[in-house]
């Protein structure tokens, strides 16, 4: 991570391109719905950039929002990719993964991290309720 002149964070990040030209096969067949979410991936890899660019932007030199946007933002590409690549190759008869019939190792990474996100972010509401209500409590109080 490199930091401007003013301070503010800046990572060298690349998701790659999404491309399906190289796979034959008529895309039709496939069921509505799971065509739709991979068609989703290409929209939902874009904004999750802008999402995490306009993060950085905004963060303070020790912030570490733009960090915590970045991993959040690859953990959940990076799950909902691997579910659509398990429903893929269910629908193909392929094996799930090399390994076994259970969670890839990646997988459980992800979603470990995903999970870790998940919490941060309840906790952060859940104290924000608090606070609201402290405010809530101290405004009936004064009245």
């Amino acid at each position: 991570m490199e930091h401007d002149q003013d301070g503010r964070g800046e990572a060298e990040f690349l998701l790659p391109e999404i491309d399906y030209s190289p796979v034959s096969g008529n895309w039709r067949s496939l069921p509505s719905g799971l065509m739709y979410r991979l068609s989703e991936l290409s929209v939902l890899s874009y904004e999750a950039v802008v999402c995490v660019d306009n993060v950085f932007v905004e963060d303070t030199p020790y912030g570490g929002a733009g960090e915590y946007s970045l991993h959040k933002n690859a953990a959940m590409l990076g799950v909902k990719a691997l579910r659509l690549s398990r429903e893929l190759r269910m629908l193909c008869g392929l094996p799930l993964h090399g390994l076994s019939d259970t969670l890839s190792p990646t997988r459980l990474v992800l979603l470990k991290a995903r999970g870790k996100t998940l919490q941060k972010e309840y906790e952060m509401v859940k104290k924000s309720k608090k606070t609201e209500q402290e405010i809530e409590d101290f405004i009936k109080g004064t009245s």
